[in-house]
């Protein structure tokens, strides 16, 4: 239910900022990197105020005060730096389990009684 229904918001927003200005011209390239920010958002790899951040840069992008290329260069680090940060998370759920693991072998070669 959440993410189908934040989906949904995160689809809308950008399609509202887009009809908000309908003289402004988006890219494809443009438009394929909002699809990867919307794709992002839904499965909570991008944060709410990245996503924020991002959405105030497109709607400033619309208007003309901030070119494509500079746009583009945004979005760029905002997902770069969102998926490194879901790496490191990962990462560090991977240790706690093989530090989870390792003890529980001592456990076992030290002869601790184990019931399964």
């Amino acid at each position: 239910f959440g993410t189908n229904s934040m989906e949904m918001s995160v689809e809308g927003r950008i399609n509202r900022i887009k009809k908000s200005h309908p003289r402004a011209v988006i890219s494809a390239k443009i438009d394929r990197m909002l699809t990867e920010v919307s794709d992002a958002r839904s499965q909570l790899i991008l944060r709410k105020s990245p996503f924020e951040k991002l959405m105030e840069r497109l709607e400033r992008h619309m208007k003309g005060f901030i070119t494509e290329k500079d746009f583009e260069s945004e979005i760029t680090f905002r997902l770069m730096i969102a998926r490194a940060r879901q790496k490191t998370f990962r990462l560090q759920q991977e240790q706690k389990l093989a530090r989870f693991e390792v003890g529980y072998t001592k456990s076992l070669l030290a002869g601790s009684p184990v019931k399964e």
